[in-house]
């Protein structure tokens, strides 16, 4: 699964993220018109600041998940190894020898 920033999803990946993007702006727009672009320069610099310390902690939340979800998929690996050498192992010592 090699993901590059050339091939055909990432291009229209690239087109819904604009599209997203567009529809916050408008959101915005409508929740508070113009004002941000009014607002002194220093003020947005703290509103950028507070979201990318959003950020940062949504994605530490996630890396944590992340660690959780790689746990409990190689449980579910070696549990099903174990099944599946549990069943050779019967099915080898079940199987009488074939006589003539």
């Amino acid at each position: 699964m090699g993901l590059s920033h050339k091939d055909e999803n990432s291009v229209k990946d690239f087109g819904t993220f604009i599209a997203e993007l567009a529809k916050r702006l408008d959101k915005g727009h409508q929740d508070y018109g113009d004002a941000s672009f009014r607002r002194p320069m220093d003020e947005l610099c703290d509103e950028i600041g507070q979201e990318l310390m959003d950020v940062c902690g949504w994605s530490f939340i996630q890396w944590r998940r992340l660690r959780e979800l790689k746990k409990e998929i190689n449980r579910l690996l070696e549990e099903a190894q174990s099944i599946s050498a549990g069943d050779a192992e019967s099915s080898s010592t079940s199987q009488s020898p074939i006589t003539s």
